[in-house]
């Protein structure tokens, strides 16, 4: 890579991945979830750290958080894709520029 642009130098640089992770300082529990295909689920989700919630589609990821966890735990913040605004593309992030950075801020400190 021969340009001479921000981008390039950071590229160039390389990523070093992190040795160290933040652990959890907790858990909050779903217990007995059922909602929609969810028949008796009981699962412990991480406190403390950001934790991403994955699967393939129908297996009941939204019922699992969005009904189940939201229930029981109505303090947590949950942060979704969902389109907030006229376009189907936007979310959280486009209209609150700083939540993105303070979220980036708060997973680059260090590892107590």
């Amino acid at each position: 890579m021969n340009a001479d642009t921000l981008t390039a130098t950071f590229l160039k640089r390389g990523a070093s991945p992190k040795t160290a992770f933040r652990q959890a300082s907790g858990q909050l529990s779903i217990t007995h979830a059922r909602v929609n295909n969810l028949n008796d689920v009981s699962v412990s989700i991480p406190a403390g750290v950001l934790t991403v919630v994955t699967g393939v589609a129908g297996s009941g990821k939204s019922s699992l958080i969005d009904q189940a966890f939201l229930t029981q735990h109505k303090e947590a913040i949950v942060i979704d894709q969902s389109a907030i605004g006229a376009s189907s593309r936007s979310n959280s992030a486009t209209y609150i520029p700083e939540l993105w950075t303070t979220c980036v801020r708060l997973l680059r400190q260090p590892i107590k």
